[in-house]
């Protein structure tokens, strides 16, 4: 397996495209500040009161040696928890039966997709989250296969170390929880419960006692927003195009049927999409960043049925064409209308990104998966350097007052 990924071209792809981009941010978003100086609470063994966050990934960050500047030591994690999330995806997709086309879509669209390759550029959890993630449900479809005990207790540290890196890992655990519960394949489902929620307990307890998650500040930061139909809209909007094409939900309404099938096969997968994407309704001010660990799920179904799709022979109908042109003019409505900043905000780079929208809509229209595969790649690629762009000078000058008060005043 380790030959066959070393061989893989994405994967270098992937590596040095991370390692060329990983100090391209001058400064960092501001939560990144909260999480390492949470970290240094730890190298004190303490915790700060006033940090609402799981403390695993600051905990991970306070490893840093002696000496070793706090962004750059950061920076350096993120490279590491990135690949590790692609190797283990790489992994996931051999547990699936699809063709090696399939999989190098796969691949393709999780090394350029413009949201998690820009989060995983920042010093955030979400992508060492998505690692736990990925990790959990390559051990779930090793457990179906097998039906070995060992792989429940190593779901249940999962989803432990899940919990105390993120918010939502309570949302991960209870998706095999509800999948033991409703799935007639799974046996003895009470004692695999029991072992499954006493693992979780023992890797949380300690933080559970530290500090009552029903007391989280995460659960009342709902209760002072206005909810309206705008919030819909972006949530619609933003699961139309996180792929980094306007095309992708072509694929899937005209696959559905392989939507219906990965999801019937992989239910917990599903909870977990469903329950994650109820919370980004409720929190939308959080957007695109929370759908970093539901894209590499998403990918999987999505490269399935563009693989399928280019194995036909039929020939297109005058509604296809108006499916991919309605996608693409409700893209430019979106964008002109909500403005959402990972959707291209950069009038050059919105332009070229229309213009290969526009090829590849042909593309696909007239079935040439060479003119596609080269059209998807550029616009994956424009999308998420126009994200990067964007943000990468972000807290620029306030971090330059800071550096010219520290070293003059």
């Amino acid at each position: 397996m380790l030959k066959k990924l070393i061989s893989n071209k994405i994967f270098w792809i992937f590596l040095v495209s991370h390692i060329f981009l990983l100090n391209v941010n001058y400064a960092e978003w501001g939560d990144t500040y909260r999480i390492l100086r949470a970290s240094e609470f730890i190298r004190n063994i303490d915790y700060p009161k006033d940090e609402k966050r799981p403390p695993l990934f600051s905990a991970a960050l306070a490893i840093r040696p002696e000496g070793v500047e706090q962004i750059s030591w950061g920076r350096g994690e993120m490279l590491f928890f990135s690949l590790a999330s692609f190797v283990i995806f790489f992994l996931l997709m051999e547990e699936f039966d699809i063709s090696d086309r399939a999989k190098e879509y796969a691949l393709l669209l999780f090394t350029f997709n413009p949201v998690f390759l820009y989060w995983s550029l920042r010093i955030y959890a979400d992508v060492p989250f998505t690692a736990l993630v990925l990790l959990f449900f390559y051990l779930l479809k090793r457990w179906k296969t097998s039906q070995e005990m060992k792989y429940i207790y190593l779901l249940g540290v999962i989803a432990g170390l899940a919990i105390l890196t993120r918010f939502e890992g309570y949302i991960l655990a209870v998706s095999l929880g509800l999948l033991i519960l409703t799935d007639n394949e799974v046996k003895k489902r009470l004692p695999n419960l029991l072992k499954y929620g006493l693992t979780i307990l023992i890797f949380i307890l300690p933080w559970l006692v530290y500090r009552n998650p029903l007391q989280s500040k995460y659960l009342s930061e709902p209760a002072g927003r206005s909810y309206e139909l705008t919030m819909v809209q972006i949530l619609f909007t933003s699961l139309l195009y996180v792929f980094g094409f306007t095309s992708s939900s072509y694929f899937f309404s005209r696959k559905f049927n392989i939507l219906k099938q990965y999801f019937r096969e992989n239910k917990a997968m599903a909870y977990f999409i469903g329950i994650e994407l109820l919370l980004i309704l409720l929190w939308p001010a959080a957007i695109p960043r929370l759908f970093v660990p539901i894209i590499p799920l998403l990918i999987v179904p999505l490269s399935l049925a563009i693989d399928e799709y280019f194995s036909e022979n039929k020939e297109n109908v005058l509604f296809d064409l108006a499916l991919l042109g309605g996608l693409l003019f409700f893209y430019l409505l979106a964008q002109y209308w909500l403005r959402l900043q990972f959707l291209i905000l950069i009038k050059p780079l919105l332009f070229a990104a229309i213009t290969i929208q526009f090829v590849n809509l042909g593309s696909i229209f007239y079935r040439n998966e060479k003119l596609f595969k080269f059209s998807l790649t550029l616009s994956l690629i424009i999308w998420s350097l126009a994200s990067i762009w964007l943000h990468k000078d972000i807290f620029k000058a306030v971090v330059d007052a800071n550096l010219y008060i520290t070293n003059n005043l």
